[in-house]
Parts: C-alpha cells; structure tokens; sequence
C-alpha cells in the first residue's frame, strides 16, 4: 500500500502487466477506482488518495526478460506489477507524489508531463 497522498501535478497510470492497482479513498472506506491494463487511470492534483496493489500470477518472457536485466531476483519478484505514471521524476521536488501537505484552494494545477523512469523493489 502507498499510503494517503497526491500527486501536484495530477497523474495517469498506464498499467504494464497484469494486476490491479485500487485507488482508494483516504480513510480506506471507498475504492475510487482502478487501473488493468489496458484501462488506464487518471487522477486529479486534488486528489488524496491511498494505492493498494493486487497482483496476478502471470508468465510474460518481455517482463522476466526486464527483470532479470534490472538485476532482480525472480524468485523475490515472480509477479510484478508493471506500470507506468505521467508527472513523476524523482529528480524534481514537484514530480513526487506529496505525502505531507494538505491539498489546499489556491494550489497551481500544471500541464502534464511524460517522465520515463524504472522503478524496481
């Protein structure tokens, strides 16, 4: 679970692989909705949120293939969750999801923006 937050800059999820990624309300009372591949998901800069992730046992020799080239241990990974998120660069304070402030009134809304970046746990 990624815990309560947004995104400054709004954001769409584009899912990879197979699985669900829930977006759901931020005291846990209400899923928003979900992404699967092939249906993206978008969310508004005003949106707090909580992520909880469902995966799906799959074999995909493209995603073993990624895997293993990223140097992950397949065992501790046999089932990712592939996805990828407009608006996020880890290397801008205001490309990362905000845990900490509370979404307010006068915040500014910015235009999208495609960032590619790997992400392996």
């Amino acid at each position: 679970i990624v815990e309560n937050h947004f995104h400054p800059w709004n954001a769409l999820y584009l899912p990879l692989s197979p699985g669900n990624l829930y977006f759901v309300k931020e005291d846990g009372s209400e899923t928003l909705g979900k992404a699967v591949v092939g249906y993206p998901r978008w969310v508004s800069a005003m949106l707090r949120y909580n992520e909880k992730f469902d995966t799906i046992k799959y074999q995909d020799m493209n995603v073993a293939k990624l895997i293993n080239g990223l140097g992950i241990d397949e065992k501790n990974c046999s089932n990712p969750l592939l996805f990828a998120v407009t608006n996020f660069d880890v290397n801008m304070s205001f490309g990362v999801p905000n845990f900490d402030e509370q979404v307010s009134d006068t915040m500014e809304i910015t235009p999208t923006r495609l960032v590619s970046v790997v992400v392996a746990n």
